[in-house]
């Protein structure tokens, strides 16, 4: 039993927060997916390896995590963090999109 798994089973909590490191995978959203997380936010690599297949257009980060809606009842919202070009938080119903400002660093 990993990590994710555990801390769900122990605390009997269906949404699990978990530090990622940087070596994270979509193996560790999908262990959060196994453990009946209600909220999950992968970044935009780990959602596309979770799915098996590039999502290069914001529109298939959409259609992934509705596809993970669909797949996991228990699963509630999908917060994709795209990196640059912000995030996108979708549910059943909507899907909003947050995009930094352009500034120089």
């Amino acid at each position: 039993m990993d990590a994710v798994t555990a801390i769900a089973t122990v605390t009997a909590c269906p949404a699990v927060a978990t530090e990622q490191p940087p070596s994270a995978t979509g193996a560790t959203v999908a262990a959060g997916l196994a453990a009946g997380a209600t909220v999950i936010k992968p970044n935009q690599s780990e959602l596309e390896e979770l799915m098996g297949r590039p999502l290069p257009e914001e529109s298939d980060v959409i259609l992934a995590a509705r596809q993970l809606l669909a797949d996991h009842p228990a699963l509630e919202s999908v917060l994709a963090s795209l990196g640059a070009e912000g995030a996108c938080l979708i549910s059943r119903e909507s899907a909003v999109l947050a995009r930094p400002p352009k500034m120089r660093v």
